[in-house]
């Protein structure tokens, strides 16, 4: 009787295909954006009450206005100088002074029941920008408001659809083009809204987060101005107990932007304009070290309450895990006090910092991959903390840290190297465990451009089920979690940016987030923290300490594959055998795809990685994909001819993108 041949696919068909899709080529990238580019933002005016900013002088003096007393400040950007006005100055007078009305007739129609809150026409005179509310009624909260742009030369009526709630300042540049906008992103633990900034181009159509940070809080329609030469934009900037006015470096360069919505109806493309002066950005360098309040800690994690800072001597939880506390977590192998002479305490990060913050953040039971893309996420959370300015403590409020927690890790060690303790002797195997997640030391990066790139505010929670919710920031988006769909999946936390739980689930390709919680194998697995990290945090960059990136531009991730066998584990072939296979894919980059992304599979491969077929099927991904976005595709599997009796073959798969027929790069 003749050998009868199966053909199997491998199991791991998961991890091969990701390892090609983030050590690939970067691949053809798309056009760069020729735009304003905003550097950091330098609070320049600060007062116990809210200030408004009225606009820009002839002269390149900025005019603010206490929101209280009436009383004008003028700030020269040249010398950095404040002067007071001598008498106060009514808002009318001073929107007068820059050139500015308070009210602007529409000169479409509206229905009574839309008011328009803000109207300012393009320094050409041909567009007005608007903020409306739309079913607003006198006395009642707003219910929304929103950006309209009329086009006086074509009569053309166009809206931002899919933009913020609420729409709370506009400020048009001098191209005439591009117009700054803030749109509420949320309100921030001090109660103050936070808004985000946004750059619309008028002639596109599109619209792109300006800046990762979050501004505003002030009143509609005092929060925006853009000097006349282009090269400054004034932002509010408060917080919840003073008023603040922050100015942005712009200049006028190029970047790969992240769409964040479209203008509907809107007109083409018109010639460039003359690009302003250029200005310099600082090129952002990772701190060594953390500075950061101890306190005694509830159970949860949380400082109690009344605050007490942790003293040289304390035994209590929070100010060392070798506590002496009844009814608290302590490792009762002996009594070790608080470590430190002082409080607040300055720290190295990777030494000292990261050690205790992993373990206490991310058990050592779940897997080693996810454990790295946890030391990442707290490493890019610390750095965010220290570029905010932030006041730092040890609780849950920030991210966990009680010292003495890498030293108590069972069996307890303390290691004979204690100013470098990963190069210690005597670790035992979870202290090695942590060590090797905080070895890689690459952090998230969000990039304003190509130049100048900051820390992201790397949010973390314990799980979510199903998918990840929206926070707020351009790189904190929900995205499809389709592993967290049972076992011990379920909603903790806030559920913004990386899963932990999630994390560990894609590192064993399981949905049981460890091994003692179960065993439910998925249809994918990644071996490689950057995947968890570029799956949960959208259109980030990775970068080293020394800020080298270690991600290409497009990226692709496999969610699930349904073989259509009742099974998520890979059929066995017969040989010619076909199969229609559907892929669920994440764009995982920080471009788009626009209908030139494929998915393809370049043939088949010997266990050993001998090409047996290396002729490309490929199936168009047809629709827009923005970094987040997944979708559904189905490709058909036709399995090899024979070439030897039970031979096992490697199918073998990647993305590619064909830019306009030029040609085709693996992502």
């Amino acid at each position: 009787m003749k050998t009868r041949f199966l053909l199997s696919l491998l199991a791991g068909i998961g991890l091969l295909m990701m390892f090609l899709s983030i050590g690939g080529h970067s691949g053809t990238a798309a056009p760069l954006l020729t735009t304003y580019v905003f550097g950091r933002p330098q609070v320049v005016a600060e007062q116990p009450a809210a200030i408004s900013i009225a606009g820009w002088l002839s002269d390149g003096l900025l005019m603010l206005v206490d929101g209280q007393s009436s009383q004008a400040t003028y700030f020269n950007p040249e010398t950095g100088n404040l002067a007071l006005a001598e008498n106060p100055i009514s808002w009318s007078a001073a929107l007068q002074a820059v050139g500015r009305t308070s009210v602007l007739p529409p000169p479409v129609a509206a229905s009574p029941e839309t008011r328009f809150l803000e109207a300012q026409w393009s320094p050409d005179g041909r567009i007005r920008a608007a903020i409306l509310a739309p079913g607003a009624q006198v006395g009642a909260p707003l219910p929304a408001s929103s950006l309209q742009l009329f086009d006086s030369s074509t009569g053309q009526v166009t809206t931002w659809e899919n933009a913020p709630r609420f729409i709370t300042d506009l400020a048009w540049a001098p191209d005439s083009r591009w117009l700054a906008v803030l749109g509420i992103a949320g309100v921030g633990g001090d109660g103050v809204e936070r808004a985000q900034l946004f750059l619309v181009d008028v002639w596109s159509g599109e619209a792109y987060p300006a800046r990762e940070e979050t501004f505003g809080g002030g009143m509609w329609g005092r929060q925006l101005a853009w000097s006349p030469d282009g090269t400054w934009l004034a932002v509010a900037c408060p917080t919840a107990t003073e008023g603040r006015v922050c100015l942005l470096p712009a200049r006028y360069g190029e970047f790969r932007p992240t769409p964040a919505a479209t203008l509907t109806d809107t007109e083409p493309s018109m010639p460039a304009p003359n690009p302003p002066p250029v200005r310099s950005t600082l090129v952002y360098t990772p701190p060594a070290e953390i500075t950061l309040h101890v306190y005694q800690l509830t159970l949860g994690g949380a400082r109690r309450q009344p605050y007490t800072l942790c003293e040289p001597g304390s035994t209590a939880w929070g100010c060392t895990v070798f506590c002496d506390e009844l009814d608290f977590p302590c490792v009762r192998t002996t009594t070790l006090p608080y470590p430190y002479a002082s409080n607040p305490i300055t720290i190295p990060i990777e030494s000292d910092y990261l050690l205790d913050v992993v373990p206490l953040e991310m058990g050592t039971y779940y897997h080693a991959t996810a454990l790295i893309a946890q030391a990442a996420a707290a490493r890019s959370y610390a750095y965010r903390a220290i570029y905010d300015g932030r006041s730092i403590n040890n609780s849950t409020a920030f991210q966990a840290f009680i010292p003495y927690k890498f030293e108590s890790l069972p069996t307890a060690s303390f290691p004979d190297n204690p100013e470098n303790p990963c190069a210690a002797g005597n670790l035992n195997a979870r202290q090695h465990t942590i060590c090797d997640a905080v070895a890689p030391g690459y952090y998230i990066a969000y990039d304003q451009s190509p130049e100048e790139y900051t820390p992201a505010f790397a949010e973390f929670s314990a799980d979510a089920w199903l998918r990840t919710v929206n926070g707020g920031r351009v790189y904190l988006r929900g995205v499809e979690d389709p592993i967290s769909s049972g076992c011990d999946a379920n909603d903790y936390g806030h559920q913004r940016g990386m899963s932990q739980e999630g994390a560990s689930r894609w590192a064993r390709g399981n949905r049981c987030s460890y091994s003692g919680a179960g065993n439910d194998p998925w249809s994918v697995r990644w071996d490689d923290a950057r995947q968890i990290l570029t799956h949960y945090y959208t259109g980030i960059q990775l970068r080293d300490s020394a800020g080298a990136r270690l991600t290409p531009d497009y990226r692709w991730a496999p969610l699930e594959i349904d073989w259509r066998s009742g099974s998520v584990s890979p059929p066995l072939l017969q040989p010619a055998e076909t199969r229609l296979v559907t892929f669920t894919v994440q764009n995982t980059g920080v471009l788009t795809w626009t209908g030139q992304v494929a998915l393809a599979y370049h043939g088949w491969e010997t266990q050993s990685g001998a090409p047996v077929i290396t002729t490309t099927t490929r199936v168009t991904i047809a629709q827009t994909v923005a970094p987040g976005a997944s979708i559904r595709v189905s490709v058909p599997l036709t399995a090899p001819l024979q070439t030897e009796a039970l031979q096992r073959y490697r199918l073998r798969f990647d993305m590619q993108l064909d830019e306009g027929g030029r040609g085709a790069g693996e992502l």
